[in-house]
């Protein structure tokens, strides 16, 4: 028989209360329930606007496929032949009509398949979604959303929810959810509504983070990346 391996335990570091700092905690019906605290490791880092735009630069050059390709006149199909003899005709010298000069022919330095890949270290990629959320949490756009269980996973029920929370006007809000089967309903309600996108809290990148003029966690999210980031607010 074989051996069934133990989970590993995940360490977690504790909060101290003071390295705590607090985010509104709101209900469904739109209105402060209270305050949740969140650890000043995340939420309150400082950094450099530099690191954002290179991370930025990185991240964007990483979504690119690289796929587009040309034919030369090696490539192009066609016939060899030299279309009309070197000397006595009076026009220019010509030699196959695969060559980018005529209609037809291969492309001159055109693009090429190639990988667009950067770098960027993981260290520095921590910090940067660490100094986006603490820039959007000190400017109020970060808020927590309870009960989200009770609301159907209906596009007209979240859109009412965020008038409640006069949101309707915002052009993107970012929706982080977590794995728990209750905020499988905001993930669904989502999808039709144009200036709401939602993400899985484990999934959660700066660049979304840059991106959004809003961000709504679900009080399960927020906990679960918290302890996914390797930290616990049980003394």
């Amino acid at each position: 028989m074989e051996k069934i391996k133990k989970a590993k335990k995940v360490k977690t570091k504790k909060i101290h209360s003071k390295s705590l700092n607090s985010i509104l905690l709101y209900s469904t019906e739109g209105t402060k329930s209270g305050e949740i605290d969140v650890p000043s490791e995340i939420f309150d880092v400082t950094a450099s606007d530099k690191l954002l735009a290179q991370y930025v630069r990185v991240y964007l050059a990483n979504q690119r496929q690289g796929t587009n390709k040309v034919k030369t006149r090696s490539e192009v199909k066609g016939s060899t032949r030299k279309i009309y003899r070197q000397k006595g005709t009076g026009r220019a010298r010509h030699g196959a009509k695969t060559a980018p000069i005529f209609v037809g022919g291969g492309v001159a330095h055109g693009p090429r398949l190639r990988s667009f890949k950067l770098k960027l270290n993981k260290k520095q990629r921590r910090k940067a979604l660490y100094y986006s959320l603490t820039l959007m949490k000190k400017s109020g756009d970060i808020l927590v959303l309870e009960g989200i269980d009770k609301l159907e996973g209906k596009a007209q029920n979240v859109a009412l929810l965020l008038s409640k929370l006069s949101l309707q006007d915002t052009r993107h809000i970012l929706c982080i959810y977590s794995k728990q089967q209750s905020d499988k309903n905001i993930f669904r309600a989502t999808h039709n509504l144009h200036n709401v996108y939602s993400t899985e809290d484990r999934l959660l990148n700066a660049y979304d983070v840059l991106k959004a003029q809003k961000i709504i966690f679900t009080k399960s999210a927020l906990e679960d990346f918290i302890t996914f980031r390797g930290f616990s607010q049980k003394s």
